[in-house]
């Protein structure tokens, strides 16, 4: 990333000269590029001038954004390449936690803004996040991005193939036990009747160069993810679940499920796509997933339409936490907010861009204004309906139209989710959503910490040993040598120090 530097001072210059300038504009339409890093729709865009809420976001907010949905895998990459090239998005929409080294890296070359000195202007955006949201937002003790408050932090539980569990005559699986009993028998007994050996019980998928990826209810049971460093405070002191022996147990049990043949061979290279294709055509019988897996929309998380096409009589039903060796968990809460906003150095590049864009942000997150009606709900009469109390009386139908697939991520995350009123089929998804809600999670304190200097280079050793571990091709005997390595070589020591610090800072830790 260093090379990004040389390519974007001449933009920092330039910004900063237009700013001087004067926040001032002549009733001039700016062009903004809005990057979607974590795209969740396979929508078609509207076409440009049919798009409603484009429409009214130029007409009222003077900006034509761009909408640029970032590719499903190597979405970092990606970007990176674009911001060397001098090719950066007016806004960035991502996942990113406080802790992401490109959030470290971004700002501190000043490509990411910070907004504190903005915001006093945006009474909804300065105000939506409380004392303990707030610092879910920051890096270096200033705010580098707008975040959502949202009442859930992981949609994902386990999911099963209730009729296979029928068709062999098994119960569903309360414990992690049992879980590979039952992939064992969804692996070797046929349990779609098809006459072939074309099963598993598990899948994965690579993501951000993690190999564990898509099996969080898997991991949460054990206390620790593979692949990742998750970090969680036990008894006052930090926990670096990597080295933990709850990491060591996990992978242990990935192990024993590998040799046992119920793991999809292909699980370690997987992108999404082949994971979704998996679900979809009844490769495996287990697998984490979002709360609407069943859902019909054209988010690139539900596969209702197309589980059904292709089986009309599969049935995926939610598991509870299920029990293991650290407790009954189904994931980890890692961040105070939904997705990040972040407004890059590019919307300083015209007088009066930037306060135009905050303006949109400050109502496009608002629930009490015409634009968040809009881009939530739709076009009223067209697309719904209110009664009398002004409560929203008709729903929106399946597959959702492409305007609300792209403009609803910038609305708050969980809210529309409470009003069954309006979205879409199955009946069922508030029963779902519910039951989400109420299954237990890790609390982890990822998204509170800044990435250390030494942070890539541990994390690539994390994934490294912990799919050795995983494989078989090191044995776990060696797992001392491991930690030892990474205290020695890998600045382990260095990273959980500067965590401990800043959580102490934050009051996490005495």
């Amino acid at each position: 990333m260093k090379r990004t530097i040389v390519a974007v001072l001449a933009l920092v210059s330039a910004v900063s000269m237009a700013w001087t300038q004067g926040a001032g504009s002549s009733g001039k339409t700016y062009q903004v590029v809005f990057w979607e890093h974590a795209p969740w729709t396979r929508a078609a865009q509207a076409k440009p001038g049919e798009d409603f809420v484009a429409n009214f976001i130029k007409e009222k907010y003077r900006l034509d954004i761009k909408i640029q949905p970032a590719p499903t895998d190597g979405a970092d990459a990606k970007l990176n390449a674009m911001v060397a090239g001098g090719d950066i998005p007016d806004i960035i929409q991502a996942n990113w936690t406080m802790g992401d080294n490109i959030v470290k890296e971004y700002s501190e070359q000043g490509i990411i803004l910070s907004l504190d000195k903005y915001l006093p202007d945006y009474k909804f955006l300065d105000t939506m996040l409380d004392e303990n949201e707030l610092p879910f937002v920051k890096y270096d003790g200033k705010r580098v991005a707008l975040g959502q408050p949202r009442p859930v932090q992981n949609w994902m539980t386990p999911w099963v193939r209730q009729d296979w569990l029928d068709r062999l005559g098994l119960k569903a699986p309360t414990t992690m036990e049992e879980l590979a009993k039952v992939a064992k028998v969804f692996t070797t007994n046929d349990p779609d009747g098809n006459g072939k050996n074309d099963t598993y019980g598990f899948t994965s998928v690579t993501t951000a160069g993690n190999f564990f990826g898509q099996l969080h209810s898997m991991w949460a049971p054990f206390g620790a993810y593979p692949g990742r460093d998750n970090l969680r405070i036990a008894d006052g002191k930090l926990v670096m679940e990597a080295f933990s022996p709850e990491a060591k147990n996990a992978l242990s049990w990935w192990n024993a499920q590998i040799k046992a043949g119920v793991v999809d061979p292909n699980w370690s290279t997987n992108k999404f796509d082949n994971w979704r294709e998996a679900v979809i055509s009844g490769k495996v019988g287990i697998v984490t997933a979002e709360f609407q897996l069943i859902r019909e929309s054209n988010s690139s998380t539900t596969m209702g339409k197309e589980i059904f096409a292709a089986n009309p009589k599969a049935k995926w039903v939610q598991l509870p936490a299920l029990q293991g060796p650290f407790g009954k968990y189904t994931n980890w809460n890692e961040n105070g907010t939904d997705c990040r906003f972040f407004v890059t150095v590019k919307a300083q590049s015209e007088p009066g861009k930037l306060q135009a864009i905050l303006a949109f942000l400050n109502d496009m997150m608002n629930p009490k204004t015409e634009l968040y009606a809009l881009a939530t709900f739709g076009q009223v009469g067209v697309d719904y309906k209110r009664n009398d109390e002004g409560k929203v009386s008709k729903k929106i139908v399946v597959p959702e139209h492409a305007w609300k697939s792209y403009w609803v991520v910038f609305r708050l995350g969980d809210l529309d989710y409470f009003y069954p009123g309006y979205i879409a089929e199955p009946n069922d998804l508030w029963g779902k959503l519910n039951f989400t809600i109420r299954q237990p999670r890790i609390a982890n304190v990822n998204g509170l910490v800044p990435a250390h200097e030494r942070t890539p280079d541990l994390d690539a050793y994390i994934q490294e040993m912990h799919m050795k571990f995983a494989v078989g091709t090191e044995p776990l005997a060696n797992w001392d040598k491991f930690v030892e390595t990474a205290r020695k070589t890998y600045g382990m020591d260095e990273v959980r120090k500067s965590a401990e610090a800043h959580l102490k800072k934050l009051g996490y830790l005495k």
